[in-house]
Formats: C-alpha cells, structure tokens, sequence
C-alpha cells in the first residue's frame, strides 16, 4: 500500500509533463536559422577580436621593448 501512495506523485508528475497544451511550438526551420545565426554571429565576433588583438601586438615599436618597467620585472 505504501508503494502505491509514493508513485502517485511520480505519476502526476509525468502526466503533468506529457500535457503540452500550454507549450509554444517552435518549426524546425525557425529553430535552425535561429542556430545557424548564432553560429554566424559568433564566428564574426571572433574574427573581430582575433584581428584587433594581433593589430594590438603588431603595433608595437621596439622602443618600448628597451624601457625599464618598475612593476613588470619580466618585460
């Protein structure tokens, strides 16, 4: 008898989440050009940051490269 009272939960739950009457319906072709555009606009961010970090190292002049910094002993 116990069993039977702790699968009653279980079985509202899952009845519960087979009912799709409130559930918003997206079409395949929706979903996939909202995915290919995220795919998109993620490789163009990283273009853009690739070029502007090698632009930031390529700009640099050898002069630099001679100073004494007190607070990068490395450099």
């Amino acid at each position: 008898m116990e069993s039977r009272v702790s699968l009653t939960p279980l079985l509202l739950l899952l009845c519960a989440a087979m009912d799709c009457g409130n559930c918003y319906r997206i079409d395949t072709g929706t979903l996939v050009g909202v995915v290919a555009g995220d795919v998109v606009l993620t490789i163009i961010i990283m273009c853009v940051v690739y070029f502007c970090a090698r632009q930031k190292n390529k700009g640099g002049s050898s002069a630099d490269d001679n100073k004494v910094y007190m607070n990068m002993p490395n450099r």
